[in-house]
């Protein structure tokens, strides 16, 4: 199989047959593809810059749409133009921008991808806001924190887990500021995770087009340490030691002493710890996570 592809162009597919050892010249004619084009605005009519502008959905004979590959950044102006790169049915133009709602236009169809597809309008809505200063334990603010808002999906309590929910992040500025926007309306769950402070969650419901504001304490970070050992006291070195509790799992490995060291962990919190090692049955046992 042969497949020409080229910027602006449709491609094209060719089965080529050869017997062995044999070589085949082939000459592949490409044709100009159409676009489709338009503007990206706001819900005021204002123009939306930036936006990721990309093909989606659509199948023709059975076979994927092939133009969902390719995206173009809408210009200041909003306007945005992607070549027409096979035939298909049901296709939409999806838009996507930090400060906003996803947003999509109608569907259309593309009987020929060598004639320009219709022009397009997508409104995209504002959202909600949420923004926040991260603090310290000794009320200083704190600089170069990741701070990640979670939409959707299921929640056991803790880090944002890959499950379908919509997780957007930011890292606070020099002041600890920091400021999401383009959530839609509904729970948000709120996460740090950064040494040397205590994992903190939050949770905030925010209505559409709302702008809440929600600071964030940091406590100082508790440890768990240890000793692994076999039954005549001699060190384990290398068992892997899986210490869990308060919405985190931290996982670290035995020294050559049997030591083992979990940090990032929330004071006074209840951990369970479980220790693995070949030729050793497993070890578990339920602690409280000490200040550092």
């Amino acid at each position: 199989m042969l497949r020409a592809d080229a910027g602006g162009w449709i491609p094209v597919d060719r089965t080529i047959e050869m017997g062995a050892g044999g070589h085949a010249a082939v000459t592949v004619a490409l044709a100009k593809a159409g676009v489709v084009r338009g503007k990206v605005r706001g819900a005021g009519g204002e123009p939306v810059g930036g936006a990721r502008v990309t093909l989606a959905g659509g199948r023709e004979a059975g076979s994927p749409f092939s133009g969902g590959r390719h995206f173009v950044l809408s210009a200041a102006d909003g306007a945005w133009e992607l070549p027409l790169r096979s035939a298909a049915v049901a296709v939409r133009v999806r838009a996507a921008h930090p400060d906003y709602l996803p947003g999509a236009s109608q569907v259309f169809s593309v009987a020929d991808p060598a004639r320009d597809g219709p022009l397009l309008d997508i409104v995209m809505a504002p959202g909600a806001v949420l923004k926040g200063t991260v603090t310290g334990p000794e009320g200083g603010k704190l600089q170069g924190i990741r701070v990640q808002v979670r939409q959707g999906g299921r929640d056991e309590g803790g880090a944002p887990a890959r499950d379908g929910g919509r997780v957007r992040q930011k890292v606070t500025d020099r002041e600890g500021a920091w400021r999401i926007a383009g959530l839609e309306a509904g729970r948000c769950v709120v996460w740090i995770d950064q040494a040397p402070y205590a994992p903190y969650r939050a949770e905030a419901a925010i209505a559409a087009e709302e702008v809440k504001d929600l600071p964030a304490v940091l406590q100082a970070e508790a440890r768990v340490c240890g000793r692994v050992a076999n039954a005549r006291g001699e060190p384990v070195v290398g068992a892997a030691v899986a210490v869990a509790g308060a919405g985190v799992v931290r996982r670290v490995f035995s020294d050559q002493d049997g030591r083992f060291e979990a940090s990032g962990l929330t004071p006074g919190a209840g951990c369970s710890i479980e220790g693995r090692a070949d030729a050793y049955l497993p070890f578990r046992e339920r602690v409280i996570a000490a200040p550092s």
